[in-house]
């Protein structure tokens, strides 16, 4: 019977991932991400966005860098793929979010009864 539960459990789970796949937002952050891929001006900012943070930590969040941050992320947002990408991408972790939620609810209340 355990095995059986275990079998159905990554099945729902399998169908669950399928859907999340298959929905636009997610297959649009795909594309769009392969198409940031090609672009030199965005691969640029967002490695000088990564090395920035982390010198952000690195030098206890110093106020300087942290314009610079801001600064770049500005620069970023600006570019239309990226502020869709970054767009699509919220709303597939929003659903993420929601899905993470009402297992936490299910198993928690498998759990306590």
């Amino acid at each position: 019977m355990e095995k059986f539960m275990n079998s159905g459990l990554e099945e729902s789970v399998i169908k669950l991932k399928e859907y999340l796949q298959s929905t636009y937002e997610y297959k649009k952050v795909l594309e769009l991400k392969k198409q940031m891929e090609k672009s030199v001006a965005v691969n640029k900012l967002v490695q000088e966005l990564k090395d920035t943070q982390k010198e952000y930590i690195r030098n206890e969040k110093d106020p300087e860098l942290k314009k610079k941050l801001q600064n770049i992320e500005k620069k970023l947002n600006e570019i239309p793929i990226y502020h869709e990408y970054n767009k699509n991408l919220e709303k597939i972790n929003d659903q993420l979010f929601v899905v993470k939620e009402e297992l936490n609810e299910y198993f928690d209340k498998k759990i306590n009864n």
